[in-house]
């Protein structure tokens, strides 16, 4: 459906859903006239499941080209359950204070498990190399695991989500939140993500949390254990175990790093690669082959087509151990012989402590 209102900044608004397996239907929107500029969106939601994850995007351009949108409450984000009278309140004024154009469209756009955001890759049972000495190992049931780490928009969204829902608490610095325990840990309060460290590029304003702008798809960095676990069991996954990352990194090829047994700077992000991202994180799959800024990168994906675990970020294991285990390196690592850039390679650090050089990836089991 498809709705164009006229208001008083002098813009046209126009709203539609679009959807992957919901139904969004009687999209209505109404700017408020108390000087606020907040935009109110009405829209109802059915569809088979429960529950769907609602996201909304915004284009300056006809529709040309969309980009998310960060400053909205109400009914969207995560598990937003069915209904005729689903409301989002976005706070427009905020977030574009000098963008009023003839041309703006906003797209509501639901999904079940997020996957228009969240890509997952098949591994099917069966055997793997693993260790340094390439001894053959199996996983003998089939899993997903996700093909890129988990990015600073869609941790963001999680987090907007439970502070709605009422079991993370946030500062301008920390965020805290509710864990649901483990053999190690007892079920309660725990540290989440530091929004101090450097390189964490998720913000908290005003109640809400936004990426910074241009740091979207950049991988959530400074998240501890309890944040990520809490993360993947909101949607029902889990984080990964070592060899069913492992397998993933590396398949049956007996491979030192995630592509090939070189360690090369144009194929990995870790410290004196030299691309354009050398002193940080890159985007989530910026070595899938394609150039950047002038900077030539090789398509550095597993035999699984998983990409960034060699180096980017190291990644947070599922280890019931007081100490948890992480993998792949990171922008930081270096020195090839001793690296922890090799993908049999386990490191570990104390589960509440958050780095901006760790972050995650989920895995699901169907």
């Amino acid at each position: 459906m498809k709705l164009i209102l006229r208001y008083g900044l002098s813009f046209l608004f126009v709203v539609f859903g679009a959807s992957q397996t919901a139904s969004i239907t009687n999209v209505q929107a109404q700017q408020r006239t108390d000087g606020s500029q907040i935009v109110d969106i009405a829209y109802e939601l059915t569809g088979d499941l429960p529950s769907y994850n609602i996201t909304i995007q915004v284009s300056f351009d006809n529709g040309v080209t969309f980009e998310n949108i960060f400053l909205v409450s109400g009914d969207v984000g995560i598990n937003i359950t069915t209904g005729n009278q689903k409301m989002i309140n976005w706070n427009f004024g905020v977030e574009f204070p000098y963008q009023y154009s003839d041309s703006t469209r906003v797209k509501i756009i639901g999904d079940s498990g997020n996957q228009s955001t969240i890509e997952f890759v098949n591994v099917a049972a069966g055997p793997y190399t693993q260790g340094q000495n390439d001894n053959i190992a199996t996983i003998d049931y089939d899993y997903q695991i996700m093909k890129y780490e988990v990015t600073n928009f869609q941790f963001a969204q999680f987090l907007q989500y439970g502070l709605a829902a009422g079991y993370i608490t946030a500062s301008p610095d920390t965020v805290i939140g509710f864990y649901q325990g483990d053999a190690h840990y007892s079920s309660g309060e725990y540290p989440f993500i530091d929004l101090s460290k450097e390189n964490c590029r998720i913000m908290y304003q005003n109640g809400f949390f936004v990426p910074e702008i241009g740091y979207e798809d950049f991988p959530v960095v400074a998240v501890s254990k309890f944040g990520a676990s809490t993360f993947a069991a909101e949607y029902g996954w889990e984080l990964p175990e070592h060899n069913e990352w492992e397998k993933a990194a590396r398949g049956t090829t007996g491979w030192d790093f995630a592509y090939g047994d070189q360690l090369l700077p144009h194929w990995a992000n870790y410290n004196g690669s030299g691309d354009p991202f050398d002193d940080g994180p890159t985007p989530v799959g910026y070595y899938g082959g394609v150039g950047h800024q002038g900077y030539w990168v090789g398509d550095a994906h597993s035999p699984y087509g998983t990409y960034d675990m060699t180096g980017n970020v190291s990644e947070i294991m599922r280890v019931n151990v007081s100490q948890t285990p992480i993998v792949g390196g990171n922008w930081n690592s270096y020195d090839l012989y001793t690296t922890p850039l090799h993908v049999w390679y386990v490191n570990s650090y104390v589960s509440g402590n958050m780095y901006d050089t760790v972050g995650f990836r989920c895995v699901k089991y169907d």
